[in-house]
């Protein structure tokens, strides 16, 4: 049973069903398991728990705009 976790900041309901959608259909089609054994599990990613390059996502937003 494939169990895919996916950290990604806050989304809507409706763009993790469309991420939900297309990591399975990416597994079914490469594994051949069946959609009901794959499972993916979102958790939310808070810009200000997380660093890259050393320095902290939400700094890194702000910079961006």
């Amino acid at each position: 049973m494939p169990i895919i976790e996916v950290n990604i900041r806050e989304q809507s309901y409706e763009t993790r069903k469309a991420i939900a959608k297309r990591i399975t259909d990416v597994i079914v089609e490469e594994t051949n398991h069946p959609a009901h054994a794959v499972t993916v599990l979102f958790k939310t990613a808070n810009p200000d728990y997380v660093s890259s390059g050393g320095e902290m996502l939400d700094e890194i937003l702000k910079k961006q705009g």
